[in-house]
C-alpha cells in the first residue's frame, strides 16, 4: 500500500523514488498468494519507468543506495555552491520555530496584545521592548514562533524581522551568537562596510552603535526567545550585553522564565512584561483537536471532556505531553483507564515520571534509566555514539527508544539533552541523579571513565567540557589532577572565557589533596615535549602553561617554563622574534610578582627592545612593555616611570580610544605617580576614571576592577577620607573573595588596608578583626609557598 500511495499511483510526483529488487536468479519464492502479489507489484514497478536496480547481495544493495542518495544530495546541493552561512542560520531557526508551531492553536488575543504593546494603538509609538514571561512550560517559545509567523505575513515591506531562538542549538545559545547574527543581518541588508567585531567584549560595546545604523525608514524587529537558556559565560544572563534603551525604529520582543536571572534583570530595568496566561477551555479543545488530527486520531466526547475539565491541562506543556502519551497508547479498550492514570499526576514533573514508567515498560528498563541518567548528569548532553558505547547496546535496539522520546529531547551540535526542565526534574526524582545522589554517582562515574579512556572519543573540547566537572562533582581529586594535566584539556580550558573555571578546578584540588599544580604541569610538559617535533608549537604551549602558573602564583615553575620557552624560540627563530619578546616580558612579570624588581627590570627592557625592532614603535605590544617598565619604576624613578606610562597611554589611545580597559590600567598607574607627587585631587580623578572604564567594560565582579578600587581607596585614605576608602575596600574584598577564594594575595592586601582604615576611623575591634584575617591569609599563602605582591595583568 505504501508503494502504491507513495509512488505508483502518481509517477510524475514520485520522480525521485528509487526502487531496488533482488535478482531473480538468487531470489527465494514465498509461494501462494504472497508470491503472486509480490510479482504483480514488481511488474508495475518495472513498467512505471521509475529507476529500478537489481542486486544480488546486501552489500551490493548498500552500495547502490549510498551512491543514489549521494547523487540526489549533490544534485540538490552542488559541491561548488557552498551554503551561505546566514541562510544556514536562518533555516536552523525556522526549522526550530516550525517545530514549536506544531499543534499550536493561535492565541489571537495574546498576539494582538504583543503587537499593541510593541507598536502602540495608533496614538503612540509603543514600547521598545516587550518581554513575554511565565513559568517553564507555559508556551512562551510557541507563542513567539507563531506571533513571528503571523507578523511577517502582515507587516510592511519596510519592516526587517530577525527571529533568534536561543535554545535552538549549542551554537545559538551564547550572547555572541545573538548579537553577531543581528549585526550580520544589518551589515548585509544595508551594505555596511564595517567589519564585525571579533572580540566578545567589543561586540557587546558595539551593539548599540550597530543598531543605530538601521535607517530611520526601516523598522527592525528582533524576536529573541529564551533569555533564560543563554549559556551563562561571562555573566551573559545578567544582560549587560543587551542595551537598556533602543533607537525608536528598533523593537525587541523577547521571553524569559519567571524563576531566572534574566527575569530579575528585566524587572530592574522596568521593561514592559506580558505574563502568559493559562489555556482557556476553548484553547484546550482546539489544541486537542488540532494535535490529534495530525495523526488521524480523535477522542470520544467523554474522554475529551475529562481532559478539558482537569485544571492541570491549562498548562500547555502538560497538555501536549499528555496528548503525545495518549496518541502512542495502542489499546483502545483501555484508553479511559490510561487517561485516568495520566491525570493522577500532580504536575508536569510527575506527568513526565509516568512517561518514564511507560518507557520502562515499552523498552529495556535498564537502557532507559542509563541513557536518561547519562544525559542528566552531563554538562552539555550526550551524543548517540557516547550513549551506545557506555550502555553497550546496539543501534538497532536503541533507535526505537530514541524515536519514541524525540518530543522530549533536543539536539545541539550532535548532543542530546532535555528539551524541558520538567523532564530533567522527573529523571532526577526517579533515578536519583541529583548531585551526590546514587544515580548521579553511578552515571557520572561511567561518563567520566568513558572520557578518561578515550574510547571512540578523542574530541578534546568535549573532554574538557565534561570530564573535569564530573570528577569534581564525584570528589575524585587525584583523577581530576590527571585530567587537568592532559595538555589538550588544559589548552581548551585556558582561554579568556574559561580560565577561571580552570583555576577553580585547581584550587579545589589544592584544598582537597594539597595538589602541586606546578609540579604536575611540569611533568605533563616534559611528556608533551617528548611527543612533539614542531619547536614553535611546543614553545607556544609551554608559554601558556607558564602564564597560567604565574596566575596561580607558582613563580618558581613559571620561571623555569619561560626560560625553556626562550631557549626553544631563540634556537628556532633567533633572538629578535615576537615570541621571544613576549617570553622576556612574562619573565619580567614573574620577578615583579616575587618582589624582585631589580631582576625584573632588565628583562622588561629586553622585551621592549625586541618588540620595537620587530613590531615597530607604535605597536600594542610595545605599549605593553612600556607600561610594565613604567610600573617597575614608579617608586624607584617616578619621572622615568611617567615617561614610559604616558607613551603606553598614547599608543593605546591611538588604537582603542578612551574607553578600553588597557587605558584604565595606564590611568591607574599615573594616579599613583600623581599621589607620590602630592597631587591627590589628580590622583583621585585619574583612578576614578580608571574604575569607571573597567566596570563598564568588564562588569562589576572583575578582579581588575577590584585592583582599581583598592588603589582608589588607598588614595582616599592618604587624602584623609577613610570613610570613602572603607566603602571601596569592602567592595574590592568581596570581588576578590568571589573570584580568588580566601587564600590569595589580593585578599590579604584588602584586609591590611581595612585594618589601617578602621584604625583611622577609631573602630579598633574591626581593625583587629581584619588584622587577624590578613594574618590568617598570609599563613595560608606561606603554607602553599605563595609570595605576596602579585601584579595585575590587564594584557
Amino acid at each position: 500500500m505504501e508503494v502504491l500511495y507513495g509512488a505508483l499511483n502518481d509517477v510524475q510526483e514520485a520522480s525521485r523514488a528509487l526502487f531496488y529488487t533482488r535478482d531473480i536468479s538468487v531470489s527465494s519464492a514465498e509461494g501462494g498468494d504472497n508470491e503472486e502479489k509480490l510479482n504483480d507489484l514488481k511488474r508495475r514497478v518495472r513498467v512505471s519507468g521509475l529507476p529500478l536496480k537489481f542486486y544480488k547481495t546486501p552489500a551490493e544493495l548498500s552500495s547502490y543506495v549510498m551512491k543514489d542518495l549521494e547523487d540526489q544530495i549533490n544534485g540538490d546541493f552542488p559541491k561548488e555552491e557552498d551554503p551561505d552561512p546566514t541562510e544556514v542560520q536562518n533555516n536552523l531557526h525556522e526549522v526550530y520555530a516550525e517545530n514549536k508551531r506544531r499543534g499550536y492553536v493561535p492565541r489571537n488575543l495574546l498576539h494582538d496584545e504583543i503587537t499593541k504593546r510593541l507598536f502602540g494603538d495608533g496614538h503612540g509609538t509603543g514600547s521598545s521592548v516587550v518581554v513575554v514571561t511565565g513559568a517553564s512550560g507555559m508556551g512562551k517559545s510557541s507563542l513567539l514562533a507563531n506571533w513571528c509567523l503571523s507578523y511577517t505575513q502582515d507587516c510592511s515591506s519596510n519592516d526587517l524581522v530577525i527571529s533568534h531562538f536561543i535554545s535552538c542549538s549549542s551554537e545559538t545559545c551564547t550572547f555572541e551568537s545573538v548579537v553577531g547574527r543581528v549585526m550580520n543581518v544589518i551589515r548585509r541588508e544595508f551594505e555596511i562596510v564595517d567589519q564585525l567585531p571579533a572580540d566578545s567584549k567589543e561586540m557587546a560595546r558595539e551593539f548599540p552603535r550597530w543598531l543605530s545604523m538601521v535607517p530611520p525608514s526601516v523598522r527592525l524587529v528582533m524576536v529573541v526567545d529564551g533569555l533564560h537558556h543563554l549559556d551563562d559565560v561571562d555573566a551573559a544572563q545578567e544582560l549587560r550585553w543587551l542595551p537598556e534603551t533602543f533607537p525608536t525604529n528598533v523593537k525587541l520582543l523577547t521571553s524569559a522564565a519567571t524563576d531566572s536571572v534574566p527575569y530579575n534583570v528585566i524587572c530592574k530595568r522596568n521593561w514592559n512584561t506580558l505574563s502568559i496566561p493559562s489555556l482557556t477551555r476553548y484553547e484546550k479543545e482546539q489544541t486537542i483537536s488540532q494535535y490529534l488530527n495530525m495523526y488521524g486520531k480523535s477522542f470520544e466526547k467523554e474522554q475529551e471532556e475529562r481532559i478539558v475539565c482537569d485544571d492541570k491541562t491549562s498548562v500547555p506543556l502538560f497538555l501536549h505531553v499528555l496528548l503525545e502519551e495518549l496518541r502512542l497508547f495502542g489499546v483502545y479498550e483501555q484508553l479511559n483507564k490510561q487517561i485516568a492514570w495520566y491525570l493522577e499526576a500532580r504536575d508536569t514533573v510527575t506527568l513526565f515520571d509516568k512517561t518514564l514508567q511507560r518507557l520502562e515498560q515499552d523498552y529495556d528498563a535498564s537502557m532507559v534509566r542509563q541513557a536518561l541518567s547519562l544525559i542528566c548528569v552531563s554538562r552539555r548532553g550526550c551524543s548517540v555514539k557516547e550513549l551506545l558505547d557506555i550502555i553497550g547496546v546496539s543501534r538497532v535496539t536503541f533507535t526505537p527508544f530514541l524515536i519514541s522520546i524525540r518530543e522530549y529531547l533536543t539536539e545541539r551540535a550532535g548532543l542530546l539533552t532535555f528539551f524541558h526542565s520538567h523532564m530533567r526534574g522527573a529523571v532526577v526524582s526517579r533515578y536519583g541523579t541529583q548531585t551526590g545522589g546514587p544515580g548521579y554517582t553511578e552515571a557520572a562515574s561511567k561518563l567520566a571513565e568513558y572520557f578518561e579512556q578515550g574510547e571512540g572519543n578523542n574530541d578534546k573540547r568535549r573532554k574538557a567540557d565534561e570530564l573535569p566537572l564530573l570528577l569534581l562533582m564525584c570528589n575524585q581529586m587525584p583523577r581530576l589532577v590527571n585530567a587537568l594535566c592532559d595538555l589538550g584539556v588544559f589548552l581548551e580550558l585556558y582561554t579568556q572565557t574559561r580560565k577561571y573555571e580552570l583555576k577553580h578546578y585547581w584550587l579545589c584540588c589544592q584544598r582537597s589533596i594539597n595538589a602541586n599544580v606546578g609540579g604536575s604541569l611540569a611533568l605533563a610538559v616534559t611528556k608533551y615535549e617528548a611527543t612533539k617535533t614542531e619547536a614553535v608549537d611546543t614553545a607556544r604551549t609551554i608559554m601558556r602553561v607558564a602564564r597560567f602558573l604565574r596566575e596561580m602564583l607558582d613563580y618558581r615553575e613559571a620561571e623555569k617554563m619561560l626560560r625553556k620557552a626562550i631557549t626553544i624560540n631563540t634556537k628556532a627563530n633567533g633572538e629578535y622574534s615576537s615570541t621571544v619578546g613576549k617570553a622576556y616580558y612574562l619573565l619580567a612579570e614573574v620577578f615583579w610578582n616575587e618582589g624582585k624588581l631589580v631582576e625584573a627590570e632588565p628583562y622588561a627592557l629586553k622585551s621592549l627592545a625586541i618588540r620595537e625592532k620587530v613590531l615597530g614603535e607604535n605597536h600594542l605590544h610595545v605599549a605593553m612593555s612600556c607600561c610594565g617598565i613604567g610600573e617597575l619604576l614608579i617608586e624607584k624613578d617616578p619621572p622615568r616611570a611617567k615617561q614610559y606610562l604616558e607613551r603606553a597611554l598614547q599608543i593605546r589611545l591611538s588604537h582603542f580610544g578612551p574607553d578600553h580597559p588597557l587605558i584604565a590600567r595606564c590611568l591607574q598607574d599615573l594616579s599613583l605617580i600623581a599621589d607620590n607627587e602630592g597631587d591627590s585631587e589628580k590622583a583621585v580623578q585619574l583612578c576614578t576614571r580608571a574604575c569607571e572604564i573597567r566596570e563598564k567594560a568588564l562588569g562589576p565582579f572583575h578582579p581588575h576592577l577590584a585592583t582599581g578600587l583598592e588603589t582608589l581607596a588607598a588614595t582616599y585614605k592618604l587624602k584623609g577620607e577613610p570613610g570613602k576608602a572603607e566603602t571601596l575596600l569592602l567592595r574590592a574584598l568581596n570581588i576578590n573573595l568571589l573570584i580568588h577564594g580566601e587564600a590569595h594575595p589580593s585578599v590579604e592586601s584588602c584586609h591590611r588596608w581595612l585594618q589601617v582604615v578602621y584604625k583611622d576611623l577609631h573602630r579598633d575591634a574591626d581593625s583587629l578583626k581584619h588584622q587577624r584575617l590578613a594574618d590568617a591569609v598570609k599563613a595560608k599563602l606561606a603554607s602553599l609557598n605563595i609570595k605576596t605582591g602579585e601584579r595585575v595583568d590587564d594584557s
